[in-house]
């Protein structure tokens, strides 16, 4: 019992070590930016490869001023402006998806 424990436990401690690190720093000043220029600085910043859905079209130009922010709260910002979603899908990758039409 106690074994199985023990294995239980390393193998979720070792998921969570092996995740994007949410609260990574972004510095980023850019007006007028397209989303995807912004996830290609954040990804020079943060190591993180964005994997993007095929039926994602980015539609506007966004303006982020931000100083040491948590790498998730710059995806909110982005999620939240494009009206997209993103989820981290293994240690290095996140996948951005439009929302999902009602």
């Amino acid at each position: 019992m106690k074994f199985i424990c023990v294995f239980v436990l390393a193998a979720i401690s070792s998921n969570v070590w092996a995740s994007v690190n949410l609260n990574h720093p972004v510095t980023m000043a850019n007006k007028n930016i397209t989303t995807e220029d912004a996830l290609r600085k954040i990804a020079q910043q943060t190591g993180v490869t964005f994997k993007f859905s095929h039926d994602l079209h980015f539609q506007k130009k966004i303006s982020m001023m931000v100083k040491d922010a948590s790498l998730k709260d710059v995806l909110d910002f982005i999620a939240v402006e494009e009206q997209l979603t993103w989820k981290v899908i293994d240690e290095h990758s996140i996948q951005i998806s439009a929302v999902a039409a009602k």
